[in-house]
């Protein structure tokens, strides 16, 4: 079993059981393959291997979580070129957190942009959305400084974010610009993986749990009335 925070292609076809974070119930589970009507291969483009003509393919998988029993659909691409090459080209659905209704309208969009990209084998461009995301929610919080970099300092510096989220959000800006300077080295998908799972955690600190205790502190102060 893959002990991976995002499904692994190699491991989502050949393994029964694989762990990773449930885009339904946001839990860090086992998910079982279900069947399927028919596995199916089917050509994706034309490739030439020793003169002939061969076919990249792709297969259907759909996993089921363990902890809240809902599915998650991947279309897996097989290249037969050696070493063998298995990409995840399409996830359905992406994360919950770019659909939390707790996050700013002006800043979901940039979160649900990142996660696309790293669903499709893009890190490039999801480490420049997940800069942007915390770009954007820097301009929400009112961050006073020249660039980005203050921008966060001041965010610290107001306890907007915690010293430890800071660090995280440092390493968003950072590969953000890798994603973005042709001069600098690529963002792997290992490193976009995390980007948006850092990403998730700030967010989560940000918005969502001042909410949900705000929510909370509502409903122990109506039941004592």
């Amino acid at each position: 079993m893959s002990d991976v925070r995002t499904a692994d292609a190699r491991s989502l076809v050949h393994d029964a059981n694989v762990s990773f974070t449930c885009p339904h119930c946001g839990t860090y589970s086992q998910h079982i393959k279900q069947a399927v009507d028919r596995q199916v291969s089917y050509d994706l483009e034309h490739v030439i291997l020793d003169g002939n003509r061969s076919s990249v393919t792709a297969r259907h998988v759909l996993m089921s979580c363990v902890s809240c029993n809902k599915g998650t659909y991947f279309l897996v691409r097989l290249d037969p070129r050696p070493p063998g090459i298995f990409e995840i080209v399409h996830q359905y659905p992406l994360s919950i957190m770019a659909t939390n209704p707790l996050l700013p309208i002006d800043l979901a969009p940039a979160v649900l942009e990142a996660e696309k990209c790293l669903s499709v084998g893009a890190p490039n461009a999801c480490g420049v959305m997940c800069r942007r995301a915390i770009h954007v929610l820097c301009q929400d919080k009112g961050a006073a400084g020249k660039d980005l970099h203050d921008q966060l300092k001041d965010l610290k510096d107001r306890n907007v974010i915690t010293p430890d989220l800071w660090e995280w959000a440092e390493e968003l800006r950072v590969v953000g610009k890798h994603g973005a300077h042709p001069e600098w080295e690529d963002v792997s998908m290992d490193d976009a993986d995390y980007a948006v799972r850092f990403l998730g955690e700030v967010l989560r600190y940000v918005y969502v749990n001042p909410a949900e205790r705000a929510a909370r502190k509502l409903k122990e102060t109506s039941t004592k009335k």
